[in-house]
């Protein structure tokens, strides 16, 4: 009986060195190509984001509301959400709305850069690392999304100010994540990519060359 050689998900032979020089290459250059797409980053997130409001909020006549994103003319990362409740009004009469600034780059595309950074430096078999990046894209842009939408409809800061009633499941992770979000701000998109990071690509093994990596380091020679 031919004697079976178990597979290895790690090949690189310093496996550390080729994390980190990997994920600084892959990190630089993303902030590259953001440099040269901005203007077409901002657009996808301003008419993506437009066109789903227009359809859930504007054009629902009960709600009597209306959101519409804007660029910042003074920022090229911010996008303007403007909220317009036209059936409260003020002591003065005017109509009551709400505007929030959101920093594209810091909201949506560092946690993409930085997660999908973090699967390419992996130092694993490009089978598993391709299964690993398809993972993690679907995770990360889930959460990207769900975290722009959670920002416009926050039932948290303003609960007064929600734009609408949302069901009950929807409603309590809205009110969550807003609450996490001003307890630690962008240090979310940190603890949120690491999860994602390991749920996708980590495993025994790398998780095991990692803690001796960090024993090594915390044990004085």
């Amino acid at each position: 009986m031919a004697k079976q050689v178990p597979s290895k998900s790690i090949v690189i032979k310093r496996p550390i060195l080729y994390f980190v020089v990997t994920f600084t290459l892959v990190f630089g250059l993303g902030l590259y190509l953001y440099s040269v797409m901005q203007n077409d980053i901002m657009n996808h997130f301003m008419n993506s984001g437009n066109s789903y409001f227009r359809s859930y909020i504007n054009t629902d006549l009960s709600l009597n509301t209306s959101v519409n994103l804007s660029r910042d003319e003074s920022n090229a990362n911010v996008l303007i959400v403007q909220t317009i409740f036209y059936a409260k009004k003020n002591a003065d009469g005017t109509i009551q709305s709400k505007g929030i600034l959101i920093n594209i780059f810091n909201e949506a595309y560092f946690p993409i850069l930085f997660v999908l950074a973090l699967v390419i430096a992996t130092p694993i078999v490009w089978t598993r690392k391709w299964i690993s990046f398809l993972i993690a894209s679907v995770l990360v842009f889930a959460f990207v999304y769900f975290k722009l939408f959670a920002i416009v409809m926050d039932n948290y800061s303003y609960p007064e100010m929600a734009v609408k009633q949302l069901p009950i499941i929807v409603s309590q992770l809205v009110y969550f994540y807003n609450m996490a979000l001003t307890a630690t701000g962008t240090g979310t998109n940190l603890i949120i990519g690491l999860f994602i990071w390991i749920a996708s690509s980590i495993r025994r093994q790398e998780m095991n060359l990692i803690m001796d990596f960090v024993n090594k380091k915390a044990v004085p020679n």
